[in-house]
């Protein structure tokens, strides 16, 4: 009896298909999805300093005049060096290179408060996770966490002569960390003194920290 066709699919490995057959098999739907841009909304702020709202799906329109965005505020500044959106109200914050600081409305598209720094230029700002504080930071390592309404100081701290490049919140409101341009993250902590609370500088430099502690300021390779 001769081997059928089946007995050779099975005991001989199958050709190659071509390339254009992959291409063909594949579902146009599936691709689509895979493709699509899928994230949150977000604001983004133009080299004028204006605030645009962006929708995400606005991406997957042909229509060029469709994807320009919304206007959300102009916020006096021409030289915005870092925003931050308030977690659960719709207002923001803009911080500028100037050291101005404003706090806007965003349906009303009103300042509801402003300050200055002197020290040195803007450079990050941020909300803690439930918005009850923010956090400003300058190019000369200046940090600032200040009363979310009325912008007044709660804490001034410097421990870093480099600018800083990044500030993050933890989700208990008692940690703020924050990166420089050395490569270094130092971290805050809201802390128990006397019959109060206070913000205060955790830790050591990593030259004098004890081994098997954790060092709040330490340098991590230029790579990261």
């Amino acid at each position: 009896m001769g081997t059928c066709s089946t007995c050779q699919v099975l005991t001989r490995p199958p050709a190659p298909a071509p390339a254009h057959a992959h291409a063909q098999a594949v579902n146009p739907d599936l691709a689509e999805t895979l493709n699509r841009f899928v994230v949150p909304d977000f604001v983004v702020c133009t080299r004028e300093g204006k605030l645009v709202s962006v929708q995400s799906s606005s991406f997957e329109d042909y229509d060029a005049e469709r994807r320009k965005g919304s206007l959300v505020v102009e916020p006096m500044l021409t030289d915005v060096a870092s925003t931050a959106c308030h977690p659960t109200q719709a207002e923001l914050v803009v911080l500028g290179r100037s050291g101005q600081l404003q706090r806007w409305d965003m349906l009303r598209h009103t300042l509801l408060a402003q300050r200055s720094f002197n020290k040195a230029p803007g450079a990050q700002v941020a909300y803690s996770r439930d918005g009850s504080f923010l956090v400003a930071a300058l190019e000369s390592g200046y940090v600032y966490i200040l009363n979310a309404t009325d912008l007044s100081d709660v804490l001034m701290a410097r421990n870093t002569p480099h600018t800083i490049t990044a500030v993050a919140t933890a989700t208990t409101g008692r940690h703020v960390a924050l990166a420089d341009q050395a490569n270094q993250v130092l971290l805050y902590a809201f802390l128990p003194y006397k019959h109060i609370m206070r913000w205060e500088f955790v830790g050591a430099p990593p030259q004098t920290s004890l081994p098997g502690t954790l060092a709040a300021r330490r340098a991590f390779p230029a790579r990261l």
